[in-house]
C-alpha cells in the first residue's frame, strides 16, 4: 500500500506492507513511476495538500478508484 502521508492509519490497519511516497511535491511526477515499482493500492487523503493531486490521479491509466470513504480515496494502482 503506498500512502502519500506521514501517517497512513488507514493503510498500517490492513496488515499490509505500507510504503510513504517520499516524493510529495511535484518532483513526484518526475520520479513517477520509479517512486511507484510494484503493483498495489494507493491510499490518497484530499485533505492534506500533497502530490500527486486528485485531478492527475483521476486521469492517469495507473489508478483505478476503488472506494471513497469522506476525504480518503483508495485506489488500484497497476503499472
Amino acid at each position: 500500500i503506498y500512502a502519500n502521508n506521514d501517517y497512513p492509519i488507514y493503510a498500517y490497519y490492513t496488515g499490509m506492507n505500507v510504503v510513504k511516497i517520499e516524493q510529495q511535491d511535484k518532483t513526484f511526477y518526475s520520479a513517477f513511476p520509479d517512486n511507484m515499482p510494484n503493483n498495489g493500492f494507493f491510499v490518497y487523503y484530499k485533505n492534506i495538500p500533497k502530490e500527486p493531486n486528485y485531478e492527475w490521479l483521476e486521469s492517469n491509466e495507473h489508478f483505478n478508484k476503488l472506494k471513497e470513504i469522506e476525504d480518503i480515496v483508495v485506489y488500484e494502482y497497476t503499472l
